[in-house]
Parts: structure tokens; C-alpha cells; sequence
């Protein structure tokens, strides 16, 4: 029996991604595709009550016509969200070809908390992303102002003497230069809008914008960056690895780091995502056994507090899939349910796509989505001969306690990172190709020293957190752990950079080869899915 078939919800996400992507590029009729849509729905919810007379797919339960039906409604939902939700084609964004420039004059409102991403100078230059809410060129002051929407990049030069006052949900009237920038490693092979302001030209509005939730986290975020810089504040690069890993503050890591940690392939580490959600929940729940609160209860806190965490990182798409994954398992034993990996991802890439369509053109979600997918699906593959290695002598009594007992925990910890390491690189290689112009095999060993040192650093930054609003010398203990092993993870990435043919640039490989390599990869995981979906399924049904 096929995996697909037993997860209808992977089935109705896969149908919900189509009619997005579809509603992304061709604006949907909307009184029509909300008619057959409905349609649709009661036909397939007939249908699949077998009050039609349509054959039965045997052992499935699902009537072969009402499945189809509703699949094609998703799809249909799908196209329709993207066109209503998806980018508006009356209120573009200025129209630049890569390279170009132009003075413009704007209206748009601070729609993240200001960093300081380098002082040089004498000058302090503030990085921040500004919603546009209408535009013109500045040339021509007679000219009206364009609606527009979307958001783009801005920087802002200031004297050392200078306090920069931006907040979230400020609403101002800008001027500056407005840029295309060419697609390059450092936006990520896309072409991105850039506007340099001119100082002291700016003017503030009547009117604020913003989520009040979202400036409460704000707040937040800005008091956990001066307590992950207590007694470090004299190591800059440090505190820049810290605040990105963290507190998804990218921006603020020199550019030369940046390239480094992607030309090994390390620099997905950066990304808010399952890593984080894990330690931090693990963080909160010694919290909450320490408080004594029964473990039914749990959730009822896990949850919202981790959501808090993805809202005060900018709602990476990463970091929300983690989240509703994790939410997802968390909640399948209350529904009497089992957690599975995925229909928890399946229903991830749903919820974000309904909130936002246009994630799905974003790297971010791509990356994420493709290695999380071929974590689960591919990574048994290695760790099935792995295991065996780690495996302990059946014939031997098995350790309680010492040497051995630690080194068989080591061994199969061994083994599960380098069968993850060898998955997340067959599955991210042609993407990072295609996107950033890079090849790196280097990634395969630069990982095995990272990941691991990124997992620490998240633990330490979290407990820094923890004790120090406890008692806040305790912070600088963890802080100073943390320059330690940030200090290290730096020198191995300068290390790994520096080995010749550990990486190199390449053309984006073709799209046809691109699909034929994943068709392959899947078809290489199907039988390893399938066995441990028949093992899974005789576990459950012999389980009293």
C-alpha cells in the first residue's frame, strides 16, 4: 500500500501547492473558480460518503471519484487564495532592470526593529526593511504619487553622534536612491530593491502602523540582544554570529562571513528553524517541570510560547514550519492520533501558503520544505547500515552505566548526524546550485563540525536568556561559553574555505536535470518508505 494513499492530508497539501503556484502567475476568474470549487466540495463530500455510485478504491476507503473531485477543490482553493492574497498587479513596486537606479520620494512604514550593520567612517549604517504604501520619482516633484505595496530594503547612514529613533510601526515620507541589485550570493540569486536614504530628508507622519503583538515581540527581541551581549560587547563578530543565530538578526553578520558560511554550505544553520524550536522548547520545559505544572498542560503553553519565538525572529518561513510541526506532534496523542512527520509538514506548507502565497517563490520556504522532506524521506537510507555499526554485541550484557554505555550513546549519535549530513546535502545541492551558483562537497564535513557547534550555541544562548533574567551574572557565564565556541566555529569555516576544491562556482544546472535528479531520489527513497511504512502499521496493529 503506498504511503500517499494513507495520507490523504499530503495528498490535499500537494493539490494546494499546485493551484497556489498556478495562482501565482495567472490571476484566477474568482466568481468561477468559487463556484466549481463549492461544486466540487459537495460532490466529493457525497462521494466519498458513497452516496454516489462510483467504485471504491479496495483497502483505501476513498471513493476513487469523490478523492479526485476534492483534490481538484483544494486546487482550485489553492488558485484562488494566491490570486486574492498573492501580489497585487495595480500597486506594483518601482519597475528597475537589474543595475539601475533612481532618486525616488516614498511613503511606507518601519516594518522590523532597525540593526546597525557596520560603523565606518565615523558613520553608523542602520539596516531596516520599509512597507511601501505609495511612491514617485523625485525628479519630477508635479508627478503623482503610484500605489504600491510590498517591501523593500533601505540603509541609512548617521554620524556616531546621531541616535537613530525608528521603531516599528513608524509611518515617514523618505527620500533616497533607489536601487536593483543584481542577483549575487549575497541576496540569495535574487534581484532585490535597495533605497539608500538621503539624511535629513526624511519626515515623520501622523499615523502609525503595525501588529501590536508583533512590536510587543519586538521588544523582546531587543531586550534578549543586550543580554546575549552582556560581557561580550567587545567582540563584535561574535555578538553578530550570536544575534543571527538566534535572533534572526542576518543582516548584521560582515559579508565576508556570509560568504564563507555559504561557500561550505553552512549557512542554513543561520535559518530560524527545527533546531531552534527543539532546544528552546526543551529550555521551556525544564521551566515548566521545575514550576510543576502537570505534562497535559504542556502544550497549552509550549505552543503560544513558541510562537511568540517565531513572530519575534520575522516569521521566517523556516522557523513557521518548525513550529506547526512541532505543534502538530505535540497534539496527535490528544486527538488519539499518531505524529507523523509527513502529515505534520504537508499541513505546515498549508497554513503558511494560506497565509501568504507568495511564500512559495521564496528560498527560504523552498530550502526548507525540499530539506526537511528529504531528511525524513532519504535519511533512513544511510542510517540503516549506520545503525548496525553503532549497534551493540547482542551476545553482551548491555552497559547501565560507563565507558561503554557512552560510547554506544556516541556511536549512534555519530551515526544519525551523518546520515542527516548525507541526506540534507543529495537533497539541498542542486537547489543551492540553482540559486546561489555554488557547488560545495566541502559541506559534507564542514556540516559535521557546525551543526553540532550551532546546536550548543543555541542551548547556551538559550539558557543565557533563562538564568539571566533570573540573575543576571549568570548570563555572562553562558555568553562567555558562547564566544568560545562561536570563536571556533569560525576558524573551521575559515579552515574549510580555504581547503582548494572544497567548493566552487558553477552555471544553475538545467531545469530538466534538476527534475530528473529529484525523480531519482525519490524513486531510490520509495522502498525505504515503504518498509518503514508496513513496519510502523504491524507496530500499531500489535501494539495491545
Amino acid at each position: 500500500m503506498t504511503p500517499l494513499l494513507r495520507r490523504p492530508v499530503v495528498g490535499l497539501a500537494i493539490a494546494f501547492v499546485i493551484g497556489t503556484g498556478w495562482g501565482l502567475w495567472h490571476p484566477p476568474p474568482v466568481g468561477l473558480l468559487l463556484a466549481a470549487a463549492v461544486l466540487l466540495t459537495l460532490f466529493g463530500g457525497l462521494a466519498m460518503r458513497r452516496q454516489a455510485p462510483f467504485p471504491a478504491a479496495p483497502g483505501t476507503g476513498f471513493d476513487t471519484a469523490g478523492s479526485v473531485a476534492l483534490l481538484a477543490a483544494v486546487a482550485l482553493a489553492g488558485w484562488l487564495n494566491a490570486g486574492l492574497r498573492g501580489p497585487d498587479p495595480d500597486r506594483p513596486l518601482p519597475d528597475l532592470a537589474p543595475g539601475q537606479a533612481m532618486n525616488v520620494e516614498l511613503i511606507g512604514v518601519v516594518d522590523d526593529t532597525p540593526v546597525c550593520v557596520s560603523n565606518r567612517f565615523g558613520k553608523l549604517q542602520w539596516s531596516f526593511p520599509i512597507a511601501i504604501e505609495s511612491w514617485r520619482p523625485s525628479a519630477g516633484r508635479a508627478q503623482n504619487w503610484r500605489a504600491s505595496g510590498g517591501t523593500i530594503a533601505a540603509r541609512l547612514s548617521v554620524t556616531d553622534a546621531t541616535i537613530l529613533s525608528y521603531s516599528y510601526g513608524e509611518r515617514r515620507h523618505w527620500f533616497g536612491n533607489l536601487r536593483a541589485v543584481p542577483p549575487r550570493l549575497a541576496n540569495g540569486g535574487q534581484t532585490r530593491l535597495y533605497l539608500t536614504i538621503f539624511p535629513r530628508h526624511e519626515a515623520a507622519l501622523a499615523g502609525g502602523a503595525g501588529n501590536p503583538l508583533v512590536a510587543a515581540c519586538l521588544r523582546v527581541r531587543a531586550y534578549a540582544q543586550r543580554e546575549l551581549a552582556r560581557g561580550i560587547e567587545d567582540f563584535p563578530e561574535t555578538r553578530a554570529i550570536l544575534d543571527s543565530l538566534l535572533l534572526g538578526y542576518r543582516s548584521v553578520m560582515p559579508n565576508d562571513l556570509y560568504q564563507e558560511f555559504a561557500r561550505t554550505g553552512t549557512l542554513h544553520i543561520f535559518a530560524i528553524s527545527g533546531s531552534h524550536v527543539v532546544e528552546l522548547a526543551a529550555v521551556l520545559v525544564f521551566a515548566l517541570s521545575a514550576l510543576r505544572l502537570p505534562r497535559r498542560t504542556w502544550v497549552l503553553s509550549l505552543g503560544p510560547a513558541l510562537g511568540l519565538y517565531v513572530i519575534m525572529t520575522g516569521l521566517q518561513p523556516s522557523a513557521v514550519r518548525a513550529w506547526v510541526m512541532a505543534s502538530v506532534f505535540w497534539l496527535a496523542p490528544v486527538a488519539r492520533r499518531r505524529p507523523d512527520a509527513y502529515a505534520a509538514t504537508a499541513l505546515s506548507a498549508v497554513i503558511i501558503l494560506a497565509a501568504d502565497p507568495t511564500d512559495l517563490a521564496n528560498i527560504g520556504f523552498v530550502l526548507s520544505y525540499v530539506c526537511v522532506l528529504g531528511l525524513v524521506y532519504l535519511s533512513p537510507i544511510f542510517l540503516a547500515p549506520l545503525r548496525g555499526w553503532s549497534r551493540s554485541d547482542p551476545l553482551r550484557p548491555p552497559p547501565s552505566s560507563g565507558y561503554r554505555a557512552w560510547g554506544q550513546a556516541a556511536a549512534r549519535w555519530l551515526a544519525l548526524i551523518l546520515a542527516t549530513d548525507a541526506a540534507a546535502w543529495l537533497v539541498s545541492a542542486p537547489l543551492t546550485a540553482w540559486y546561489f551558483g555554488l557547488f560545495s562537497p566541502i559541506a559534507l564535513i564542514g556540516n559535521l563540525i557546525v551543526v553540532p557547534l550551532s546546536g550548543v550555541i543555541i542551548l547556551n544562548g538559550c539558557l543565557s536568556l533563562f538564568f539571566g533574567a533570573i540573575l543576571p551574572p549568570l548570563a555572562i557565564v553562558f555568553n562567555h561559553a558562547n564566544l568560545a565556541l562561536v570563536t571556533v566555529m569560525i576558524q573551521s569555516t575559515h579552515w574549510l574555505e580555504s581547503i582548494p576544491g572544497g567548493w566552487w562556482n558553477v552555471p544553475p544546472p538545467p531545469l530538466w536535470a534538476m527534475l530528473g535528479y529529484y525523480l531519482l531520489l525519490l524513486a531510490i527513497g520509495a522502498q525505504s518508505v515503504r518498509r518503514k511504512t508496513e513496519r510502523l502499521d504491524f507496530d500499531y496493529q500489535h501494539t495491545p
